[in-house]
């Protein structure tokens, strides 16, 4: 007997599920940059946040009272938002080829990754779709109206401001483009090179606005996943008539950003 199937063995090999967050990983540039992913939710998730902390105070003497003072806490409120694509497929092209259905599955799955992607960098927070990165208040904005050096060093100031330290940069293709070919100065290096931006990795996506760029702790960014992430069902019976088949993706998600004025973004990068 073998795993791969003598005598009908194959029925008795275990199979392990792959977890949600191993799935989109390797798809999902906000994944890969560090969001936070937190999978297999039920209820509509409610994260609490501090607003304004507080503060330490020095004593003159050991005999002085402190003064008292509350944070102000406020919440991240994340709910279920759907989003899917199928694919209708030929019973002979089934038929013909054995590789197809896995095919299809992972082009599903890249599709379902892509769409949070976008979600979580530029939804817009209305008719079903998550509220993104460009579209979050509070978050610091620098012109990209010829976008330089110092514009660079500000975004990071204004994470530093906010007791953040930028993990990565996400840009747009033509952000991406635009940089790579300017100089921090004459001779100087370029702003995008090997290495990232400012020693810190970044990433190019079509996801992302194409001439934006984003920076910030992404482990603040919370992605919220109901159910066992990107969920894949074949309908054989899609074309009863013709043998038609058809292959769905639906994805249950939600984005929100904590420590939100730790995010800079520069849009319109000239």
């Amino acid at each position: 007997m073998t795993a791969a199937g003598v005598s009908g063995s194959q029925y008795i090999v275990g199979t392990q599920n792959a977890s949600p967050v191993d799935i989109l990983r390797p798809l999902s540039v906000v994944a890969n940059a560090g969001a936070t992913i937190i999978a297999n939710q039920r209820a509509n998730l409610t994260i609490p946040e501090v607003g304004t902390v507080t503060t330490s105070q020095w004593l003159t003497s050991e005999a002085d009272p402190l003064t008292a003072a509350q944070p102000v806490v406020g919440s991240l409120s994340l709910s279920p938002k759907i989003a899917g694509s199928v694919i209708n497929y030929d019973r002979q092209l089934d038929l013909q080829n054995p590789a197809l259905e896995q095919f299809l599955r992972l082009h599903l799955v890249r599709t379902a990754a892509a769409a949070l992607d976008e979600a979580a960098l530029q939804g817009s927070g209305v008719s079903g779709e998550p509220q993104g990165l460009t579209n979050t208040p509070d978050v610091t904005a620098q012109s990209g109206t010829a976008l330089a050096w110092t514009g660079i060093l500000a975004m990071q100031k204004a994470c530093a401001a906010a007791n953040g330290a930028p993990t990565a940069w996400i840009a747009g293709t033509s952000a991406q483009e635009v940089l790579q070919g300017r100089e921090k100065a004459a001779g100087s290096g370029y702003i995008w090179n090997d290495q990232g931006i400012a020693g810190i990795k970044a990433f190019a996506t079509t996801s992302a606005p194409t001439d934006a760029l984003f920076c910030g702790p992404w482990d603040h960014l919370v992605v919220a996943l109901w159910g066992s992430g990107p969920q894949i069902t074949i309908n054989p019976f899609a074309s009863f008539n013709t043998g038609g088949l058809a292959m769905r993706v639906l994805l249950a998600a939600d984005v929100g950003f904590l420590s939100r004025r730790a995010f800079a973004r520069s849009t319109s990068i000239t």
